[in-house]
């Protein structure tokens, strides 16, 4: 005969009442059967920003080349980039660059925690590859760097709505986490000259020696009525890489004549010589094929108005004819149409013509020419109305801008100004000059060079290491030395415009690697990169505290478990044992007082790693273990006092839980043990059982 107790309960510690009272035998055995339960445990990653003294936050921290683009990325540049995130100023206001790199500062590797109050204000410490690329993207003129997270995403019975307290004790009740574990890391970068149309425009101005039969001025030409007005504007350097000229066309009214403005692509030498010559033509139609991409504007008169038309000039061709004596060779504009029937305002509206980078196709470079049209200081709103793309050999032309018309006065070009070429557009001009062709078509990332040993920082470089290899980055070796494998990151796919770098988080958390920050009290040592555990917890202030010290957010290493248990102690009580169901007869019957705590069975923690996660517990005992709960005399009871607990063996203690999910329940069996032939056991046999 045995005895099947079921509980149930909302927490690990509780007292199971019986609405009648069961009558334990004497010696009982008592067996866990069955338990099931869901328990919560939690982890946060965190990765630790090095200690860099004020004096070496100038040092490279990382050289990114994108398409033969090489930019030095600081660790100042990590920092500002750090700030830009949105919304990190509403839960970390008074971060500086001093508390960033006192070594406290820590990125949270998984989860998203989400900092917020009860009026919406609501912020996010950054991962760490969206600070990279954002400094990436910051760092150059004409390419977008974005972030690639692709996270697991985990789910864990954490309520929404919590309570933190951040700067000055403010409350943001509001709070939440979102648990993920990564699994990929990437960065993208995508050709976007939008930032270089937003360049203030240079006025163009005119050597006196680039200009035939023009008056030239500040930004502006007027014709002489000498021949064909030709001008050249070889001091003008133009971006490739979103550059533009922009003009307002002036044809002199009742003149039936012609202007044409647009660029030669040839280029101009280095010598102060090395340019464009102005000659004399003795019609505009045999300097227009000097211009490769641009526009011809022209007067027609239709009864007493005079209608001003453009069309475009895409190219040339040329004709050789031989009679069989001798030739001739004959040069002709594309235009696109043959003939001008497009209409435009004379002198009030502006023209433009854009030049931005396209493909690389073999060793040819693309680049595509914007024809746009509209008025005022902001191209954006203007129209593109022609677009052309010219194959050639090289990234380090010069377009040199040629401004023509026929020998009339009244013809003029106004407002000409145009968009200087950037740093990045000439070192991409001349890595192809490089030893190692400068990572052309490359998108690729390599660390910066450690610094020398420092005694007042002595875990400096150890550290540095560890915070690149804590996103996946393994740069360097153990011995702190560039890694014998590949020190870099390297994308050869997609097109010149569009890259992307994807890489493995680190598989490893180095909990060794200490660093040590020094203060005007003491040294402190902090790991670089550490994973913490909570099991049992759902509150959020269990597992993340406002530091004021460094004015950031940090977890709380006051609650957490260095191990997740294995096991699960289920514990049986002691209690005073009452009789509520009858009154006490046996005169015989002396237990009122406590017994001993019993361990009933030992149920094991089945868990997926380290990420978060709601564990379930399913036990069941096909064979039960019966342990003795050492009662001499039967007695009654109508309760038990029952403990789901589990040891620590590193602080050697009993630690509760304090949140289950939803309820445990459990089966206890209760047995009568025989009694024991104790002179059978004991014969030939020096251990004697305690009874």
């Amino acid at each position: 005969m045995s005895i099947n107790v079921i509980l149930t309960s909302d927490k690990t510690e509780f007292t199971n009442y019986f609405p009648t009272g069961i009558t334990l035998p004497a010696r009982s055995n008592m067996a866990l059967t069955k338990l099931s339960t869901t328990i919560p445990m939690f982890s946060q990653s965190i990765l630790r920003v090095p200690n860099i003294k004020v004096a070496d936050r100038g040092d490279t921290a990382l050289v990114v080349t994108i398409d033969g683009i090489e930019s030095s990325i600081t660790w100042t540049n990590l920092f500002d980039a750090h700030m830009l995130y949105p919304g990190l100023l509403n839960i970390e206001p008074n971060l500086i660059a001093t508390n960033y790199f006192s070594g406290f500062y820590n990125y949270f590797v998984n989860n998203n925690l989400t900092i917020k109050n009860a009026a919406g204000v609501s912020g996010n410490k950054p991962p760490l590859v969206w600070v990279i690329s954002k400094a990436i993207d910051t760092a150059f003129e004409f390419y977008n760097c974005r972030m690639i997270l692709n996270n697991s995403e985990h789910s864990i019975s954490i309520p929404e709505a919590q309570t933190l307290n951040g700067v000055g004790g403010a409350a943001f009740n509001n709070s939440r986490i979102r648990c993920f574990t990564p699994n990929e890391y990437g960065m993208n970068v995508s050709y976007n000259c939008s930032r270089t149309l937003e360049t203030t425009p240079t006025v163009s101005t005119f050597d006196a020696a680039d200009v035939l039969n023009w008056t030239p001025g500040a930004g502006s030409l007027d014709s002489a009525a000498t021949g064909v007005n030709v001008a050249y504007n070889n001091s003008s350097f133009i971006d490739l890489n979103g550059g533009y000229m922009r003009v307002t066309p002036g044809v002199a009214v009742g003149s039936s004549g012609k202007t044409a403005w647009g660029f030669s692509l040839e280029g101009n030498g280095f010598s102060v010589d090395d340019n464009y010559y102005p000659k004399v033509y003795t019609t505009i139609d045999l300097v227009t094929p000097i211009i490769d991409i641009g526009i011809q504007f022209e007067e027609i008169t239709v009864g007493a108005d005079s209608i001003h038309l453009y069309k475009i000039i895409d190219g040339q061709e040329q004709y050789v004819h031989y009679n069989g004596g001798s030739h001739s060779v004959q040069n002709y504009s594309i235009y696109k149409p043959y003939d001008a029937v497009s209409r435009f305002t004379n002198q009030t509206d502006e023209f433009v013509i854009l030049c931005r980078r396209g493909n690389i196709i073999g060793n040819s470079y693309e680049y595509i020419f914007d024809v746009l049209m509209g008025t005022g200081a902001d191209i954006s709103s203007y129209k593109i109305i022609y677009t052309s793309t010219k194959t050639l050999n090289q990234s380090a032309i010069q377009m040199v801008p040629v401004f023509l018309s026929t020998g009339e006065i009244g013809h003029s070009f106004q407002d000409i100004n145009y968009v200087l070429q950037g740093i990045d557009t000439q070192l991409q001009a001349d890595s192809i000059f490089n030893e190692d062709n400068g990572f052309i078509d490359t998108f690729r990332m390599s660390p910066g060079i450690l610094p020398p040993f420092d005694p007042a920082i002595p875990t400096l470089q150890k550290n540095i290491r560890d915070f690149w290899a804590g996103i996946g980055l393994e740069f360097y070796n153990e011995n702190y030395t560039l890694s014998s494998e590949v020190p870099y990151k390297i994308s050869f796919d997609g097109t010149p415009l569009n890259k992307t770098i994807l890489w493995n988080p680190s598989t490893k958390i180095r909990e060794n690697s200490t660093q040590t920050i020094v203060n005007d009290t003491n040294n402190i040592e902090k790991v670089s990169s550490k994973n913490y555990q909570w099991f049992g917890k759902t509150k959020l202030s269990d597992f993340f505290i406002y530091f004021d010290l460094f004015n950031s957010w940090t977890v709380k290493e006051t609650s957490y478990n260095i191990n997740i248990p294995e096991y699960l102690d289920i514990h049986v009580l002691n209690h005073t044992i009452s009789n509520f169901s009858g009154s006490y007869s046996g005169a015989n019957f002396a237990i009122q007082s406590s017994g001993e705590d019993k361990i009933v069975a030992i149920v094991p923690v089945i868990h997926n790693g380290d990420e978060s996660q709601d564990i379930k517990i399913n036990y069941e005992s096909f064979n039960p273990y019966y342990r003795p709960l050492s009662n001499p005399e039967a007695f009654n009871t109508n309760q038990f006092i029952i403990e789901v607990s589990y040891k620590d063996f590193y602080t050697n203690q009993r630690k509760t839980i304090d949140t289950i999910i939803g309820t445990l329940k459990m089966e206890l069996n209760i047995t009568k043990s025989v009694k024991q032939n104790i002179p059978k056991i004991t014969q030939q046999n020096d251990l004697v059982p305690v009874i």
